[in-house]
């Protein structure tokens, strides 16, 4: 096709009302016409990024599948879908398209739909129910059915884990909030409301999954307690040290003047002492304060580095390592912190994880949370360790971060104590997720690459941006 041929085709996609969109294998966007205006965004602010960016709800999990079967069984794309604009609103849309081989080319109509906002409180992320004052369930959106069981449900009563019955009460209470936790663990947050229609008077019911929010008001409050502790340990370290040396000039003095049956008891001693010597050191090298350099991380590249460091342990024992990236892994942080940080997990994981005779594996998952900086309100961006060992011992959960507390019988206590001071230092959260003999997660929150973080960081962070 000669160039003006391609200057005229080109003029007629940008006069077209459909939004036309070419992607690459993996699902980015490599062109669109102007037509994307219609969901806010210029071409260019969506070049390169994520076709599922433009995807509200549920519907964004799904659709980089959908594509990928499309593709792979030769056939014309065709959906119904909801699109989510700019300004987080949702329009209906359907989707046209075929698959190359190497891309997709894709044809996008915004309709107008009566049932839109039925059909957009089905793909909501929290659920939504309406309940008149029976109880009954008049409606409830998939959210409910995915987070409880997987069932339609008809009346409160019929909610698991005593569920139904605890909002009852709420209601009965005249309650307008409350919180809820499932035996996952997992935290909801509530929000009830009366509903009055032309047919219809009764509550609507909003809840939310707020895991994250409870686990960062745990983690501050952790954080607080542990800059006391570091404090505390700094202090004993030193004062420690002192005696401890006293202690080993003597021993070696008494070892000189016994005969050769006792100078054995007296080297003992001496190991010992040089055991609690080599731990002080440890623990006042892991609490004093260190110089950090912030800079841009690629936390990907780090995964990568690990994993090589690892691979031998990993093949020798047979477990199976696997890191999932969803988002730019690009954070703040000093990257050799977030490198002794991360190394230390995946050790834990690997410990953990060979212990166990069914599936060993370890899986770093790197992805936007939906957590803020409680500082500066910046998103954070979520580091997540995933192993399938022994897990944590319920009561031991509160401990682990403790100087000193180990559930290994060779362990010294200190590696999860200078992980969470090294996240400390890096501004960011961790937060541990386990049940026993169930594997174990542990997420550290670490600060996205915005402009915003200035205010945690100073003006330092200028060169990151």
């Amino acid at each position: 096709m000669k160039l003006p041929e391609i200057k005229k085709l080109l003029e007629l996609v940008n006069v077209s009302s459909e939004i036309l969109l070419i992607l690459d294998r993996e699902g980015n966007i490599i062109y669109s016409n102007k037509s994307i205006n219609l969901l806010g965004y210029t071409p260019e602010e969506v070049i390169s990024k994520p076709f599922s960016k433009l995807v509200a709800g549920h519907q964004r999990l799904n659709i980089e599948k959908k594509l990928l079967t499309s593709a792979k069984k030769g056939k014309k794309i065709f959906y119904k879908i909801l699109l989510r604009t700019k300004e987080a609103a949702t329009l209906s849309g359907e989707i046209n398209g075929v698959h190359n081989g190497e891309n997709y080319f894709l044809s996008i109509k915004v309709i107008e739909n009566e049932n839109a906002p039925r059909e957009i409180l089905d793909t909501l992320e929290s659920g939504i129910l309406l309940v008149d004052e029976d109880m009954k369930i008049i409606y409830h959106n998939p959210y409910v059915s995915h987070v409880f069981e997987n069932r339609r449900y008809t009346h409160l009563k019929q909610l698991p884990y005593g569920i139904g019955q605890k909002v009852e009460e709420f209601i009965k209470r005249g309650a307008q909030t409350a919180e809820i936790q499932i035996p996952s663990g997992r935290f909801f947050g509530i929000r009830f409301a009366k509903f009055e229609s032309a047919s219809f008077n009764g509550i609507m019911i909003h809840f939310r999954d707020i895991t994250e929010q409870k686990l960062m008001e745990r983690a501050m409050t952790e954080f607080d307690r542990f800059s006391s502790l570091g404090q505390l340990a700094s202090g004993l370290a030193h004062e420690i040290k002192n005696p401890l040396a006293g202690m080993k000039l003597m021993a070696l003095r008494l070892k000189r003047e016994l005969n050769n049956e006792n100078k054995e008891i007296v080297d003992r001693m001496i190991r010992q002492i040089d055991r609690i010597d080599s731990l002080i050191k440890t623990l006042f090298s892991q609490v004093k304060a260190q110089t950090v350099h912030f800079t841009k991380c690629n936390l990907e590249n780090i995964v990568e580095d690990i994993r090589e460091f690892v691979s031998t342990e990993l093949l020798k024992n047979g477990i199976f390592f696997d890191m999932q990236v969803s988002t730019r892994p690009f954070v703040i942080a000093d990257c050799d912190q977030v490198h002794t940080i991360l190394l230390n997990l995946v050790l834990n994981a690997i410990d953990s994880v060979k212990q166990v005779k069914g599936e060993r594996r370890i899986e770093i998952v790197i992805t936007n949370s939906p957590a803020k900086c409680p500082n500066c309100g910046v998103p954070f961006i979520s580091l997540e360790v995933r192993d399938t060992g022994t897990g944590i011992k319920k009561e031991d959960i509160d401990k682990i971060f403790y100087p000193f507390f180990t559930t290994k019988s060779e362990g010294t206590g200190l590696g999860l104590f200078l992980v969470h001071k090294l996240v400390k230092e890096n501004k960011g959260l961790i937060n541990v997720k386990s049940q026993y003999n169930q594997g174990a997660t542990f997420v550290v929150y670490l600060h996205s690459v915005n402009a915003g973080a200035e205010a945690c960081f100073g003006e330092e962070i200028s060169s990151v941006l």
